[in-house]
Parts: C-alpha cells; structure tokens; sequence
C-alpha cells in the first residue's frame, strides 16, 4: 500500500516506526502515527474495493448464506455463542458493506477492509480505553 500518514512517511515506515516505539505520539507532537487520521488515496480505493466486492458477492444471496459467513456462524455456535445475537467482526461488516464500509482511521479502515477481501474476522482493540494491561483469558459468562 502507498498511503502516506501525516509524518510524510509511507504506511509501512509509520508502522515499523508505531511499532518500535509502542504506541502513537502524544498529541501536539510533530510527529503522527500513519494510523491517526481519515482513510484517503490508496486506503479509500481499498476500501472501495472491498465494499464492491461485498456488493459482488451478495447478489441475490443473504450474508449468512455466503460459504466463509456461514462458517463462522458454525464455528461461534460449537463454542456456545448465537450467531443472531453475537456476530462475529466479518459478517457484520458484510451487512454495513452494501451501504458502506464505516470509516473510523486508516488502521481500523484497512483491516476492515482486508476482513472483507479475505473473508475473515480480523479486529482490533483502542489501547487508550483499557484500563489495565491486555490480557488473554478464558471466557467465563460474567464478563462485561
């Protein structure tokens, strides 16, 4: 991808760079995060992509009947979940793809995007509204 964040860097410079130091820079920084700003150039036409093919795919079909969709659907009722009530991340975005994929900043449009194009729940977390460290745990039914 060629996008250029606001540093002036390419997507992938910004990212190597995010990554190294762990997080954005703080606000009033002269340097920014690729990821902290709207979907444009290169990002808006793969978004774009995607939500065509979305269109493509759906001709005369419901979302839930799309092989990979309901794959998923099967795989989150083995562990209990019900697929009506709790989505998973790709067939909601397929539902919002007709009208239009939501556009939150470059990171999140790109992985959105991807998920679609690849047919696979892909997500992310904002680390700026954990409270804590991030953990993996075993579900237990009394999360909130």
């Amino acid at each position: 991808m060629t996008c250029v964040g606001a540093c002036g860097q390419a997507e992938e410079a910004c990212l190597i760079r995010k990554t190294s130091r762990g997080s954005c820079p703080k606000p009033g920084s002269s340097q920014r995060c690729w990821t902290c700003g709207p979907t444009t150039g290169s990002c808006h036409r793969l978004v774009t992509r995607a939500e065509s093919a979305v269109r493509q795919s759906l001709r005369g079909r419901r979302v839930e009947d799309l092989p990979h969709v309901a794959a998923w659907r099967d795989a989150y009722r083995a562990f209990g979940a019900k697929p009506q009530r709790t989505r998973n991340s790709l067939e909601a975005l397929m539902r919002r793809a007709e009208s239009g994929l939501p556009r939150v900043n470059r990171l999140t449009d790109i992985y959105n995007a991807l998920s679609v194009l690849h047919q696979v729940p892909i997500g992310g977390e904002d680390l700026s509204r954990y409270f804590g460290s991030p953990r993996l745990a075993r579900a237990t039914g009394d999360e909130s």
